[in-house]
């Protein structure tokens, strides 16, 4: 459409300023061109309609994919069409003079994520006031701030997922982490997208889903870190200063130690406990007439195995070698524990999940998991 158009060449094919571009899809005037449609059911604040600003603004940061995708569709029909013709000899020899083969698509797409991150943030937060104050006008009740942004992040990365999915991993997994590492999508939104609870239709599970938690993970322990690094050197008013450690003892130096890993667990745990949940949901949902544990089960759970696993090495990485033996893994172990993320609390969701399932083989499943997440923590 016109509207989406006109973003694409703002952003690429032009010097206009990245606030001009941020005024532009907020504006009346792009909604009144885009034509906004109004759900009928208000209560659906994961209906793609309601995030139309920032999912056309992710479209067009990730537009050189979707150029890149028709020009090889365009490329593949004319070659068809010439062998179909009895002209091997041409298809095979077709220039590909319209490619640019200085293209760095990956480059210029992490560079356009950070340089829009501006642009979806303001989309996303006019899509969810837009969303708010109808919702208020209507039924008189608001939805839940939290909610309905994680609602937004989830639809943000459907479209994201939608255009990467004939992207090779090899620059999917970076372009996803850049999304998270400028704070557009949380490692929880991501999370909750891939394990697509709030898909508009039904999807399968991604064989790699844990791959992408893990970098959620990963980016929740960095970033908590950056975050009480930069309390510790901010004096407020943008002014950073050098701390002297020679003078700190070892007592107040284990306690500092000690509230990394308790904030970083508060952040990481959230994204632990939903994946088992979430899992257990999915097994525990396998219709009772399965004789054999279904692709996805076998998927979940080998995933969640891998993912305990990387998320253990991340926290050991941030928190135990960076501590000079301050901590130990058994400080990292009754970290989790206390907050109900040890393998005894873990699997104890996979057992009430198992109670109310009717299927005998979701059982199954579901205590193999059960098992496993005791074996590894």
């Amino acid at each position: 459409e016109e509207a989406e158009k006109d973003l694409v060449d703002r952003m690429w094919n032009s010097s206009e300023d990245t606030d001009f571009i941020r005024q532009h899809i907020i504006s009346d005037e792009l909604s009144e061109s885009h034509g906004a449609a109004v759900l009928m059911d208000d209560s659906n604040m994961h209906h793609p309609s309601v995030w139309w600003r920032c999912r056309m603004a992710a479209r067009a940061v990730l537009y050189p994919y979707v150029r890149d995708s028709k020009r090889t569709a365009a490329l593949v029909k004319k070659a068809v069409k010439q062998h179909t013709n009895g002209n091997d000899a041409e298809a095979n020899n077709m220039s590909d003079e319209d490619i640019d083969e200085t293209e760095d698509l990956l480059t210029d797409v992490t560079d356009a994520i950070a340089r829009f991150k501006s642009v979806m943030l303001a989309a996303l937060a006019k899509d969810a006031e837009t969303y708010q104050e109808r919702v208020e006008s209507e039924n008189g009740a608001a939805k839940d701030d939290d909610q309905l942004l994680l609602a937004g992040e989830v639809s943000l990365m459907e479209v994201v997922s939608d255009i990467l999915i004939s992207v090779d991993s090899v620059d999917a997994l970076p372009l996803i982490e850049s999304f998270l590492k400028h704070e557009i999508v949380s490692g929880f939104g991501l999370t909750t997208w891939v394990l697509g609870e709030y898909a508009d239709v039904k999807v399968a599970v991604p064989s790699n889903w844990w791959k992408f938690v893990s970098l959620a993970v990963q980016n929740c322990v960095t970033s908590t870190l950056k975050k009480l690094e930069k309390e510790k050197t901010d004096l407020g008013g943008g002014i950073g200063m050098i701390i002297d450690d020679s003078g700190v003892d070892d007592e107040d130096a284990k306690e500092a130690a000690v509230r990394r890993l308790d904030e970083v667990t508060k952040a990481t745990v959230p994204i632990l406990t939903y994946v088992v949940e979430r899992a257990c949901n999915i097994i525990a949902s396998i219709p009772s007439e399965t004789k054999k544990i279904p692709t996805v089960g076998a998927n979940l759970i080998e995933g969640i195995k891998q993912l305990v696993r990387a998320a253990i090495f991340h926290l050991n990485s941030s928190l135990l070698e960076s501590s000079s033996s301050l901590l130990t893994a058994q400080d990292l172990l009754n970290g989790l524990a206390s907050m109900d993320a040890n393998g005894e609390k873990l699997a104890s969701i996979c057992q009430s999940a198992s109670a109310s399932c009717e299927g005998e083989q979701g059982k199954k499943t579901l205590q193999s998991l059960s098992t496993s997440l005791e074996k590894i923590l």
